[in-house]
């Protein structure tokens, strides 16, 4: 069974509980002018994720955690192109990432790309059943629930702050 609509009239909460709770599979498809984001689901739980956002690529994860520099990453990023293989493949296989390391980041990615989503007030959303993505190499295997909870606590302290910062373009200066 499939379920697609508009994020203005279905809470993504709700959305992550059903698919969650009725342990399904399939890939949950959210989008918003030119980003696209795709959550996997293996037996209701979090299998990987994908998103346009390049803020959500795993490379600038990877980066971010200083376990690979930005050249290090630009050489993989070409090896990924030249062989056809998945970035966290080829970095794993070069002794570059850990594979611990990796599983880590790749949690850490699904994560930070759910928590974002949160954020999102409008969008369209289309969950396809199927089984999940047949070239991932790791299915990550995240509960929902405990994403669905920190989401939520998020989008709370997120207004609690634009009651004193009302834009995202604000700057702060030194008053001395």
């Amino acid at each position: 069974m499939g379920l697609a609509g508009d994020l203005r009239t279905v809470d993504l909460a709700e959305i992550l509980q059903w698919i969650s709770q009725g342990r399904r599979s399939g890939t949950l498809v959210i989008t918003r002018g030119q980003v696209e984001k795709r959550i996997a689901f293996n037996l209701g739980q979090i299998a990987s994720t994908a998103s346009t956002d390049p803020r959500d690529q795993l490379g600038q994860f990877l980066v971010r955690e200083e376990l690979l520099t930005e050249q290090d990453l630009f050489a993989a990023l070409l090896q990924q192109e030249a062989e056809g293989r998945m970035l966290g493949t080829v970095l794993v296989e070069s002794g570059r990432v850990s594979s611990e390391d990796l599983l880590r980041v790749l949690r850490m990615k699904a994560e930070e790309t759910v928590y974002d989503l949160f954020q999102w007030r409008e969008g369209r959303f289309e969950f396809k059943e199927g089984g999940p993505p047949s070239n991932m190499p790791v299915l990550i295997g995240l509960d929902v629930t405990v994403l669905v909870f920190e989401g939520a606590r998020r989008l709370d302290e997120m207004s609690r702050i634009r009651e004193v910062i009302p834009s995202s373009r604000a700057t702060f200066r030194p008053t001395g």
